[in-house]
């Protein structure tokens, strides 16, 4: 498996690198429609999800997506209460009416028991939002493991029902602000490959050239002549095409070819070809 830092070395910056550059990338999906990347980061030591994040927020930036979600995986036997409030970080992600519902909250393991003691109420947002079984989810997906969540010191359930209303409607404006935002992107997107494309069909056009006075036919490179059919043309002066007639008989010209057309008789026996060539003069 790759490292974070050999797979994303010019995308992440160094603080980044060394917090969680030694992780291996064990899977990256990419969703081109929705401009998005999704990957799965394993670490043989605990990481600051601060870092993880904010890796999520640099390879935005650098390689210009809508988002980036980044999961983390780590050893069973990693897991202990120190972690959890690293725990909440990386739910706060997902769940922003978890913020501050969390702030210098304790949490002690009893075996397959987590118990975490708040100290700035929170009972609606515990209970609205089932914050148990996301920490227990949250611990499953990081550990592999399943532990019992419980709550001690909720608070008063009409304060916190105020502040989860307040946090809703603040997260509903982010939402659309991202969306909006999101919308712009796109917009932008398809104007700059618009322009890309228009930039490439100019460079790919066919462009006339004006020849004028005693540049206005081409050169004789006589060692470029090589016969495609019969047998090559001994050496005579070549003429205008604008003096040919059809009483001039043979005549040898000299020019630049534009199209070459090729079809096969109703027979199937022989090929019509068919070539254009000017020398400017007419």
């Amino acid at each position: 498996m790759s490292k974070v830092s050999e797979i994303f070395e010019n995308y992440i910056s160094q603080p980044v690198k060394d917090a969680i550059g030694g992780g291996h990338v064990d899977k990256i999906t990419v969703d081109k429609q929705a401009n998005s990347m999704n990957m799965t980061l394993s670490f043989d030591e605990l990481v600051p999800q601060e870092r993880v994040l904010l890796m999520e927020r640099e390879l935005v930036g650098s390689l210009e997506l809508s988002s980036v979600k980044i999961d983390t995986k780590f050893p069973e036997q990693l897991f202990s209460a120190d972690y959890f409030q690293e725990i909440v970080v990386h739910m706060k992600r997902d769940n922003r009416t978890l913020n501050g519902t969390f702030k210098d909250a304790v949490a002690t393991l009893n075996g397959n028991e987590l118990t975490v003691e708040l100290f700035h109420g929170g009972e609606a947002v515990i209970k609205g939002q089932h914050a148990a079984r996301l920490i227990s989810d949250s611990i499953h997906d990081m550990f592999g493991i399943r532990i019992n969540v419980k709550f001690e010191g909720i608070g008063s359930v009409t304060e916190d029902a105020e502040a989860l209303e307040a946090m809703q409607q603040q997260l509903e404006i982010e939402s659309q602000r991202a969306a909006d935002e999101k919308k712009l992107r796109m917009h932008e997107e398809t104007m700059r490959a618009a322009q890309e494309r228009a930039k490439a069909a100019e460079a790919a056009a066919v462009k006339i050239e004006v020849r004028e006075g005693e540049s206005l036919r081409p050169v004789l490179a006589e060692k470029s002549a090589h016969p495609l059919y019969g047998r090559g043309i001994t050496k005579v002066d070549t003429v205008p095409i604008d003096t040919l007639s059809k009483d001039t008989g043979s005549a040898m010209i000299w020019g630049d070819i534009f199209s070459i057309d090729l079809h096969e008789t109703r027979d199937h026996k022989k090929y019509i070809v068919t070539i254009m060539i000017t020398d400017y003069t007419s």
